[in-house]
């Protein structure tokens, strides 16, 4: 033992003041008794790290009907999240009848199916529902399993938090890994949010289609996704395209929908459940780019068209890779100018990607090609002349990861 323990000690300087009398040893055993008293309970501090992916994103929506003064508001808005949200935030209905939801965790957009407007339906109110439903739900996942503020953490009597090397938090409670995924399915989510707005009666009538990508375990960037009708999404790893959602309809443009249908109706509506709907799983990559979209987007844009955008300014080099890569580091550590170019980039890609497709769309000349065109064209034999004029909402979001840090003292 390279040093005497202090009970050792204590003795030393009692037996230097003390005589060896038996009144003497008493006073020495005393004064060790009241020295265990007093010593405190020793604490050990703890670093814990983690690293887990989530989404920068930002969403542009622009209505068919939007003037010039509401299309520059909406290009004009720094639309990433957590600056907005939800559409409505740029201004209400400002994407028409389509509507979206951004989160870290999930991404959502929803386009209301405009022949109700004839049934004197707004064809907005189910899709904006769903989309705020949604957006609230997985707002509160966010705290729950991965993402606390500083404020919102709650010590418990033994774990106290005491400092940490960025803004978020790991759950003090997370001890247990499986408090860090979402256990419930997008079917049984999609469903859930739907059986609600029927039930409570907020909305009298409408239908919607609706693609819904959520990261089920942030810890691997395990992705599941449920896409009902012709919205929907596509995932970019490495400049190319590595998925594309399905789009489900009964027949030509007459997409799957999740609908409220009214009693005068007599249940004559095309009605489907979020089960319907078209499921798929896959693990996401750091860098992964996901974009999705209503109908009019991908009723106008070719899927090459909207990756060129994607890739246009990123050069595929193994310089530009290395740099990419420590870009992607220095914001997971929490680096605001880090985080902020790659705000700034998906940003510009969905604004650019927005302002193509709704040029497309707005285009009369004959000569337009489109893929809703080529449809239209292989159903009816006749050509269509321009694009599709429509609602058009896009989503664009990079995966990235966070290092979320804390450092906690446990009594033992």
């Amino acid at each position: 033992m390279l040093f005497p323990s202090p009970s050792t000690l204590l003795k030393h300087a009692f037996s230097s003041l003390y005589s060896s009398s038996t009144s003497s040893s008493l006073t020495i055993q005393a004064e060790e008794e009241h020295f265990k008293k007093t010593i405190t309970t020793p604490t050990i501090v703890q670093h814990h790290s983690h690293s887990l992916f989530h989404f920068l994103s930002a969403g542009v929506g622009i209505s068919k009907h939007a003037n010039k003064e509401e299309i520059h508001k909406i290009m004009h808005t720094n639309s990433y999240y957590p600056q907005i949200s939800h559409s409505d935030q740029v201004f209400e209905k400002s994407s028409g009848e389509d509507s979206y939801f951004q989160t870290s965790i999930a991404l959502g957009v929803g386009d209301g199916v405009g022949g109700w407007v004839k049934h004197g339906v707004d064809p907005s109110l189910i899709s904006r529902a769903m989309t705020k439903s949604l957006l609230f739900y997985f707002s509160e996942k966010e705290k729950a399993l991965m993402i606390y503020h500083k404020d919102e953490v709650k010590p418990t009597p033994h774990t106290t938090f005491l400092s940490s090397s960025s803004k978020w938090l790991i759950p003090l409670k997370s001890n247990n890994n499986n408090e860090m995924f979402i256990k419930e399915s997008p079917i049984n989510i999609l469903t859930r949010v739907y059986d609600s707005i029927k039930a409570s009666g907020s909305v009298r009538a409408g239908s919607t289609t609706f693609s819904l990508v959520m990261l089920s375990d942030p810890r691997t960037g395990a992705m599941e996704s449920l896409n009902v009708g012709d919205s929907g999404f596509m995932i970019v790893r490495n400049n190319r395209i590595i998925y594309k959602s399905e789009t489900q309809q009964h027949r030509f443009n007459a997409p799957y929908q999740l609908t409220i249908c009214p009693p005068e109706r007599a249940g004559r509506c095309i009605m489907n459940e979020p089960k319907d709907g078209s499921y798929h799983e896959m693990l996401l990559e750091e860098g992964d780019i996901v974009v999705l979209g209503t109908d009019g987007l991908f009723d106008n844009l070719f899927d090459y068209q909207i990756l060129n955008i994607l890739n246009q300014g990123r050069v595929a080099t193994l310089y530009a890779k290395e740099e990419e890569a420590k870009l992607y580091k220095e914001a997971s550590q929490g680096n605001l100018d880090a985080i902020n170019e790659l705000n700034q980039f998906v940003l510009s890609k969905a604004r650019t990607i927005a302002a193509v497709a709704k040029k497309v769309a707005d285009s009369e000349d004959p000569f337009t090609v489109t893929p809703f065109g080529q449809e239209y064209r292989k159903h009816s034999g006749k050509s269509m002349i321009g694009g599709k004029s429509d609602d058009i909402t896009v989503v664009v979001a990079l995966l990235v990861k966070k290092m979320i840090s804390a450092d906690l003292k446990t009594k033992q």
